[in-house]
């Protein structure tokens, strides 16, 4: 997988993250030249957004573990786009990264 994307670096041209999507989308308009304006859906149905939350849950250790490990590739490609510096994860993504190996600069 790491030498598929850095044989293909090039062609990789924005990676956005969900934890960013307003500024990220708009960095995206802005790329792709969109019209000035062009927005996501902002009625929640439309949308498919829930009812904002401010709770967060936390889960138990073996839980977190299990996650970790279900996911392990996916951090590791994480951690290769951001040493190829095409991503910036925000630091709830870095912090899982870190978790499985990641570089140090992500941890």
């Amino acid at each position: 997988m790491e030498r598929e994307i850095r044989s293909r670096r090039s062609h990789l041209v924005f990676i956005g993250w969900h934890e960013r999507l307003d500024a990220d989308f708009a960095t995206l308009v802005e790329l792709l030249g969109l019209p000035i304006g062009t927005t996501l859906p902002g009625d929640e149905y439309i949308a498919n957004r829930g009812e904002p939350t401010n709770a967060q849950s936390v889960l138990p250790a073996d839980a977190l573990a299990i996650l970790r490990d279900w996911y392990a590739e996916d951090y590791r490609l994480i951690s290769v786009l951001a040493e190829l510096g095409l991503t910036d994860p925000p630091p709830e993504v870095r912090s899982m990264v870190g978790a499985v190996g990641g570089p140090a600069s992500l941890r």
